[in-house]
């Protein structure tokens, strides 16, 4: 069996994630049943009341069978060291140095579970793992579940609240046949507290684990949506009870909420709601992943292949897609007693296409995206903080919006840039010594060192150049690196600058590399013009 992580432990639910989904959960569960033995009470003469509060008590079963399911069946991890059967096949494929093999078909690496996950969907904290091959169905489930549970929930806890605040009204009306709903003021505030819970719940997927992740978002969905048929009911009628009573309306029940009972009844509401639209949008894109066949990083290699297209002859065939009930049937296998279909390391694919089709694209992306990348001199240290307010109001407040990892900076290290944004760049970083050693081995993808990669602030570091471009016309000299270059240097500098480039002229094979840092300024050869008038005059 594949593990949600490396290790397969228990240990794995102790992480912020999953313990709030648990608890999350199992406050709605609570503060619904309170709810529902006041107002829709199990009674024997009474079949729909046996049947609500059956089903009130498998939304949790289903829900945590599934959420359960798609921690510890897990997504599925390519055996470390794997390479594919035929040699000839791997120079289709990426090599990863973390995992030291061959990344399959379909599989990506995931650097908080530090393992080259199958089909990776994404990483996901409420399950502390990934959703891939093998835990996406019962992710799916999960999420199906909790909408329906929250509903269910508010459905108990919306009436009840509303009863509880006009129990007075039931009694002194003396309406009979209406059960009065009492809360203290932990159960209120409870119960509404888990209203709010029944509606925000958030996950993650992969191969093994999809399957289940999707049950357990189905499970969950019916869950809150029953506790929240139970709780809404309770608060209303709690809120609400004064005028029952002076009304005297007969078979309404009356409720009771004490402070905090109404409290945690109202909260329980608005969490239960956030559960039903948040996973419910959850749900919709998995589900559309699933019909699609396609993961959120291949739609994302998807994209960038239909941007390459018209530079090629052949569009490009995306080879997963096999039909509507097909792609159905790699997550959710009825016929085989919902097991996955396949190993997750070998893939059926369309007509028209092989297997290896998305991962020679995805070769061909990261060719194009290394010869876009642009070299960069770090000038000032970044400790890679996420608190960047020495670095300036802007670059602290627009920080980029993702969970990437910030690298660490010292002054004379280069970062090898490749995204950019208006106060923070993204990058892999190089050492000096490993820059001034000129070894460049990136078209050896099973050699290639790992180097650290993540964002930093952009004004730590300047777009670096050689100088003997300048002077042998390779670059413009009116261009804004340059001119920011000179903007640097200080009114001697300008006569090393120009010898310099004399001695490059003269000499070719004197190569000597200069990193210049740019700012915005003036352009040079107006600086230099005014700096040759001032020596002649």
């Amino acid at each position: 069996m594949c593990f949600g992580t490396s290790s397969g432990k228990l240990s794995q639910l102790a992480h912020y994630g999953p313990i709030g989904a648990i608890i999350l959960i199992i406050w709605i569960t609570i503060s619904g049943y309170h709810c529902l033995i006041q107002w829709f009470p199990p009674d024997i003469k009474d079949p729909l009341s046996i049947i609500n509060f059956l089903i009130y008590w498998i939304w949790p079963v289903v829900i945590f069978y599934n959420y359960f399911r798609a921690i510890f069946v897990g997504p599925g991890f390519v055996p470390k060291g794997w390479r594919p059967p035929n040699k000839e096949h791997e120079k289709y494929l990426q090599y990863c140095n973390v995992c030291d093999g061959f990344k399959a078909p379909r599989a990506h690496h995931c650097k908080k579970c530090g393992r080259c996950v199958m089909k990776l969907d994404h990483h996901c904290p409420w399950i502390n793992t990934c959703t891939g091959h093998f835990n996406h169905a019962n992710f799916c489930w999960f999420m199906f579940y909790a909408i329906f549970g929250c509903t269910h929930a508010l459905l108990m806890l919306c009436p009840c609240i509303y009863r509880a605040l006009f129990a007075q009204y039931y009694i002194y009306a003396r309406i009979k046949n209406v059960p009065i709903i009492y809360f203290s003021f932990t159960g209120l505030i409870s119960c509404i507290l888990s209203i709010g819970l029944a509606l925000g719940v958030n996950t993650c997927t992969g191969h093994f684990n999809h399957a289940n992740f999707c049950w357990f978002m189905f499970y969950a969905i019916f869950g809150c949506t029953h506790a929240l048929l139970m709780l809404c009911p309770c608060i209303y009628r709690a809120l609400f009870a004064q005028y029952y009573i002076y009304a005297r309306i007969k078979n309404v029940p009356i409720i009771y909420f004490s402070f905090t009972g109404l409290i945690s009844c109202i909260l329980s509401i608005g969490l239960a709601l956030g559960v039903i639209f948040a996973v419910g949008f959850l749900l919709v894109v998995q589900l559309r992943s699933i019909i699609r066949n396609q993961t959120g990083i291949e739609s994302w290699i998807l994209r960038k292949a239909r941007d390459r297209d018209h530079r090629r002859v052949k569009t490009f065939i995306y080879p997963y897609d096999l039909g509507f009930k097909q792609n159905l049937r790699q997550v959710f296998d009825w016929a085989q007693t919902f097991n996955v279909i396949g190993d997750g390391l070998t893939w059926p694919v369309c007509d028209g296409a092989d297997e290896y089709a998305l991962t020679r694209e995805q070769l061909d992306q990261k060719r194009d995206k290394r010869q876009r990348t642009v070299r960069y001199e770090v000038v000032k240290s970044y400790k890679g903080s996420f608190v960047t307010l020495s670095y300036g109001l802007r670059t602290c407040i627009c920080i980029p919006c993702t969970d990437e990892t910030r690298i660490p900076l010292e002054k004379g290290d280069y970062v090898l840039v490749t995204r950019w944004e208006r106060c923070w760049m993204y990058g892999e970083r190089v050492s000096a010594d490993e820059m001034n050693n000129k070894k460049d081995d990136t078209n050896k993808p099973d050699k290639r060192q790992h180097r650290p990669r993540g964002w930093f602030p952009r004004c730590c570091a300047y777009e670096a150049f050689k100088i003997e471009d300048l002077w042998s016309g390779k670059l413009d000299p009116n261009s804004d690196i340059v001119a920011a270059q000179f903007a640097n240097f200080g009114p001697e500098g300008y006569d090393d600058v120009e010898e310099e480039g004399n001695n490059n002229v003269q000499n070719e094979d004197n190569h000597v590399e200069e990193i210049i840092p740019t700012t915005p300024t003036s352009t040079p050869s107006k600086k230099l013009k005014q700096r040759k008038v001032r020596q002649e005059n």
